[in-house]
């Protein structure tokens, strides 16, 4: 018997043998979704939670803010309250971090240091943010002549340690009468943009090429909207991986800064100023190099672990 063609069986028939029904006119219920909809930053969130380092690494820094806002306040002492009858003291119940040669309380110049070496963590973040986004992201969206001069400058400025730059430029101002931490914020701030231009650039220059910013220069949307609007916002993932690194960079910048004199100056305390005062003692009171010392790596391997987590999370090449 010859086979018979689809369209040749009449409504509510079936050819001999057949072994299938017709599926039901509503076929919604046989739909089966195998997982939620979820969405590019949703779904980095679900993998950074599995991060159990990067976790950890958030709730420190969320601490460490914390304490940095509200530590001295509690703090029944000040920063620079001196008692010369208390000094060199252990620790003890009163004095948890002991005494330093002047008798002040070291756990609250320990919780001042933190508002000061956060701030700067902070601060040249917000920078390198500002600057090496815009930067990167003009030279790589007009490309040729531009694109040259603004990267040639940032390979002549890569060709010098970043370190002799900032040292250079906090002795320049230190000498102009600004202000010591001042000093520091711009100091940093100028120089650490570099590795985020670069990187911006990078992402820029293979984002500007997609559909979607053909389709918006199409239309005739304007440069800066294309850039600010649409391709920026695409490479995010990479830029707040980026500004996470840079803290801890910063903050230890800072400290060096302030170990070898060019930072913040007494009574002011930071981090790296109480390391400074303590390593004239560090024989014989080693506690006042330790605690500042540990702040000072709790907060880098915080930001660390905070970082790599992150990386991990917003690479869509390590999607499940």
């Amino acid at each position: 018997m010859a086979t018979q063609s689809a369209w040749e069986f009449k409504e509510g028939t079936l050819p001999d043998g057949a072994n299938f029904e017709p599926a039901p006119k509503n076929t919604v219920d046989l739909q089966q979704i195998a997982g939620r909809p979820t969405t590019y930053w949703n779904d980095a969130i679900r993998r950074l939670r599995r991060n159990k380092l990067a976790v950890v690494g958030f709730w420190i820094i969320i601490a460490l803010f914390v304490i940095a806002i509200f530590g001295p306040m509690l703090s029944p002492y000040t920063y620079a309250q001196q008692d010369l009858t208390n000094t060199y003291q252990s620790p003890t119940l009163r004095h948890p971090f002991g005494t330093d040669q002047l008798g002040r309380d070291q756990m609250t110049r320990v919780l001042y240091g933190s508002r000061i070496s956060l701030a700067v963590g902070v601060v040249c973040a917000a920078l390198n943010f500002l600057i090496g986004v815009t930067y990167g992201g003009i030279a790589a969206y007009f490309g040729g002549r531009i694109d040259d001069i603004m990267m040639r400058i940032v390979d002549i400025l890569y060709g010098i340690p970043t370190l002799i730059i900032v040292i250079l430029l906090t002795v320049l101002f230190k000498d102009k009468g600004i202000n010591p931490l001042v000093n520091v914020f711009i100091a940093i701030g100028l120089t650490y943009w570099l590795p985020m231009a670069r990187i911006v650039r990078g992402e820029i220059l293979s984002l500007k090429e997609r559909e979607f910013a053909l389709a918006a220069k199409t239309i005739g949307a304007p440069n800066n909207r294309i850039l600010f609007k649409h391709l920026i916002p695409n490479a995010m993932g990479p830029i707040i991986v980026t500004v996470t690194l840079e803290v801890p960079s910063a903050i230890f910048t800072e400290a060096f800064l302030s170990y070898i004199g060019l930072g913040v100056s007494a009574p002011v305390a930071s981090w790296g100023v109480l390391a400074s005062d303590g390593t004239e003692a560090m024989r014989s009171y080693p506690y006042l190099v330790l605690f500042p010392a540990l702040a000072i790596s709790l907060t880098m391997f915080a930001f660390n672990f905070l970082g790599d987590g992150l990386r991990d999370a917003l690479d869509p090449r390590l999607r499940q």
